[in-house]
């Protein structure tokens, strides 16, 4: 059976490649779900299978693993050799692309809530590359794989009762969820995804509400804003000391003309940065219209690709019906030929009967004639008269008996 699991498999994804970059049909993304659930059931979470999960990420993520763990005993041993996998270390794109889509699907079902503290536990390892740099698109990731898969219905378990020992573990997921709820703006998305967004946030803060505080991750340290000097009062011991108030003035007037020049500086350089910005954002802009200028071109080609494609499929189509129906002409050929041959021979068989019956009717005719021949030649040296008349005619007449019993008609 694996190796029918296999050979599904590898079909699906030589369709994928003729596809070059469109999306997987729904029949094809079922058809991969259910091929690779086969194949883990029958060999569990080998290499091969875990090879195959991440290479068909783009059929249905995280949902082959998630049917896959409904159809074991040991879940949770099951769940941990996702994590323990050598693609998990290496591939960390995808490993997040799985996992962020894995806690979405054991969200929205009530009976894989002894799932969760393993994926929250383990979900902010693959946050960073292999660089040790943080992922370039976990918002869209997020948006993708948790945000549009969650079900807005469904009521989230509280954090506070998912039973993870590690308070950091927790603490790290919170951080790489708020992260990203920084980057993202609502405005553009759908009312789904809105409102899983508002969901997560209350769910967050119902976490940090029983907890008495709020909670800040290690992860988000690096980028926190510089730490502003303390401002240390002016000592009254300059009051008290017998200067004179002069000076006092003095030191807050150079103050204010410090104050003042850098101010002028901040504003010019606000102004040079502003002229940056606006040439910044004219090229951008201009840039932005050539993109779209070619994103039109490569619609435009693609859907003459497509056109193409579509009657270079037609004519293969053509073709193979062309070459039926040949294939069928030929059958019909070689059968008439065979009964054509067959034919000619029953019409020699019956030939060389029918001759070999006029010969031997010819003998008998001429053996029946014999006699009558020989009673003529006999007669030919005598004299005529009317008894050799008569035997004469009387043979004759024997003779036309004979014809006629031949089947020659005289009459």
């Amino acid at each position: 059976m694996e190796n029918d699991c296999i050979d599904t498999l590898e079909h699906l994804f030589e369709i994928k490649r003729e596809k070059k970059g469109k999306e997987p049909s729904k029949s094809e993304r079922k058809q991969f779900c259910d091929i690779w659930v086969k194949l883990a059931v029958s060999e569990g979470y080998s290499e091969r299978a875990e090879q195959y999960l991440y290479d068909g990420v783009s059929y249905c993520a995280a949902k082959p693993f998630k049917e896959y763990l409904a159809r074991i005993e040991n879940q949770e041993q099951g769940l941990q050799s996702f994590f323990a996998g050598k693609m998990y270390r290496t591939n960390t794109k995808t490993a997040f692309c799985l996992q962020t889509h894995l806690l979405a699907l054991l969200l929205n079902d009530k009976k894989s809530v002894h799932l969760l503290p393993v994926v929250i536990t383990n979900f902010s390892h693959t946050y960073f590359n292999k660089d040790k740099k943080r992922l370039g698109n976990i918002k869209s990731i997020m948006l993708k794989y948790f945000f549009e898969e969650l079900n807005p219905k469904v009521h989230l378990v509280p954090l506070s009762e998912i039973d993870i020992k590690e308070q950091a573990s927790i603490v790290d997921f919170i951080s790489v969820v708020e992260s990203t709820l920084e980057e993202i703006d609502p405005n553009g998305l759908s009312q789904k995804r809105v409102a899983n967004i508002t969901k997560v946030k209350q769910w967050i803060d119902e976490y940090r509400q029983s907890k008495g505080s709020q909670t800040v991750s290690p992860l988000s340290i690096n980028n926190s804003a510089e730490a502003v000097a303390p401002v240390v009062p002016m000592s009254t011991e300059s009051m008290t000391s017998g200067e004179p108030p002069v000076d006092v003035a003095a030191y807050l007037i150079d103050l204010l003309n410090k104050a003042d020049k850098a101010a002028v500086a901040v504003k010019s350089e606000y102004v040079q940065q502003k002229r940056k910005i606006d040439i910044l954002t004219q090229e951008l802009k201009e840039e932005q219209k050539k993109l779209q200028c070619t994103i039109h071109q490569i619609a435009d080609q693609q859907m003459t690709i497509d056109e193409l494609r579509e009657e270079l499929s037609a004519a293969k189509g053509d073709i193979l019906i062309l070459r039926q129906n040949i294939a069928q002409k030929d059958s019909i050929i070689a059968e008439k030929d065979a009964e054509i041959a067959e034919r000619i021979k029953v019409t020699e068989i019956l030939s060389r009967d029918k001759n070999k019956q006029a010969d031997e009717w010819l003998q008998r005719f001429a053996s029946r004639i014999r006699v009558e021949y020989r009673d003529f030649v006999d007669a030919l040296d005598v004299p005529m008269s009317c008894d050799l008349g008569e035997n004469l005619k009387l043979q004759l007449q024997s003779i036309f008996d004979i014809l006629e019993k031949g089947g020659m008609k005289l009459k």
